[in-house]
């Protein structure tokens, strides 16, 4: 899912896959100045939750001697990039940014809700999703067994029809294949030894 929104100076992008929201932020050369950072505000419709997302930079006036362990809410520590990742994100869930541009010092930051910008998105289900071309959209396709490999044990083999894509531009051919039938993997079980490096 993509989502792109402008507002009072302020283009915010968001690419949403399955676990992540990745967000890109541009400013117009007006709102550029005297602008600290970004702060982000988060809402989770799904769990009911609201807040500030955190990070771990912060202003070394305010916060000489940061620890690595210890996050800062980015509405008092604003993100100094124009791109965030969310890497909180759970599937199946419907969220709501924020993106807000801070002003003033850094020991008072000012929040400029004027300028801000929130996008309504929905991170995915991570359920594999199947072609009509190969099975139904209710049902998975077959697993081999080695009873069928056992039946249909000739090399299948792959070929291309011709040497353009789907655009009617030529590309590279590439050479015929042999795709073996399947074979049961071979997993170490708990008893076998591992070796180490």
């Amino acid at each position: 899912m993509r989502v792109k929104k402008t507002q009072g100076g302020l283009t915010v992008q968001a690419v949403v896959g399955d676990r992540a929201v990745f967000l890109g932020f541009d400013l117009t050369s007006d709102a550029r100045k005297g602008c600290l950072g970004f702060a982000l505000h988060r809402v989770d419709h799904t769990e009911n939750e609201s807040y500030w997302l955190a990070g771990f930079k912060t202003f070394r006036s305010v916060v000489p001697s940061p620890t690595s362990t210890a996050t800062y809410p980015s509405n008092q520590h604003p993100l100094q990039s124009m791109w965030w990742g969310d890497h909180s994100a759970k599937p199946k869930h419907d969220y709501t940014y924020t993106i807000v541009p801070v002003y003033g010092t850094p020991a008072a930051p000012v929040v400029d809700q004027a300028t801000s910008v929130s996008l309504d998105t929905a991170t995915r289900d991570r359920t594999p999703a199947y072609t009509a071309s190969t099975s139904t959209a209710e049902s998975p396709p077959a697993r081999p067994t080695p009873e069928s490999n056992k039946a249909d044990a000739t090399p299948k083999t792959a070929t291309f029809d011709s040497a353009r894509d789907n655009t009617g531009h030529p590309h590279r051919a590439y050479p015929v294949r042999s795709i073996s039938p399947a074979r049961p993997s071979r997993r170490a079980c708990p008893s076998e030894e591992v070796a180490t490096r």
